[in-house]
């Protein structure tokens, strides 16, 4: 995108803080870096989502003014199988070979009770994200749950984390989600 550094430069101007991922994605290790997403979907792999969550608490660990007891949040490797969305999209017969099914590990978080992360509404943290942060949290994406992007920056940060996530429509629809919250609840913001 040409006028991203346009566009990058009027928000900083205004105070708002920017974080470059694909800087982040520049950055990953080069057998990472050379395969950033999954071969047969459309979203990242786990570990280039893992690099974002750790790059978006970096960034916002600094912001975060009231100090909380560490969340004793864990992670435990969940190996998950899939074809992903390319394969169901395109449809193809069995006879073309592809696609095969792509083996990923995922690192779903858990509370310290042992039961599965969950968002918390009334966390200092909110995440807006689309699909991407969804695509390891909901069983029915069908690469594994409480392993997303919300889920691994709650780790990184050690302290709870709320979402507003929508699989389409992008992050225009996040947005308007957040605009129907805060005019339904503002004692929630």
């Amino acid at each position: 995108n040409r006028s991203w550094p346009e566009w990058r430069a009027a928000l900083e101007r205004r105070g708002i803080e920017v974080l470059d991922v694909d800087a982040v994605l520049r950055a990953l290790p080069e057998g990472l870096r050379a395969a950033p997403y999954l071969k047969t979907d459309t979203h990242w792999r786990p570990e280039t989502m893992e690099a974002v969550a750790r790059a978006v608490a970096d960034c916002v660990r600094p912001h975060l003014t009231n100090v909380s007891e560490p969340s004793g949040y864990t992670r435990r490797d969940l190996v998950v199988t899939n074809e992903g969305d390319l394969a169901v999209m395109l449809n193809l017969p069995k006879s073309a070979g592809w696609p095969q099914a792509e083996i990923v590990t995922v690192r779903q978080v858990v509370r310290p009770d042992g039961r599965p992360w969950m968002p918390d509404p009334s966390a200092d943290v909110l995440l807006l994200g689309d699909s991407f942060s969804n695509i390891f949290s909901l069983e029915s994406m069908r690469w594994g749950s409480s392993a997303g992007l919300a889920e691994q920056l709650a780790w990184e940060l050690q302290r709870p984390v709320d979402r507003m996530v929508r699989n389409d429509a992008g992050a225009f629809a996040t947005r308007q989600m957040l605009l129907g919250e805060l005019r339904r609840r503002p004692e929630r913001f």
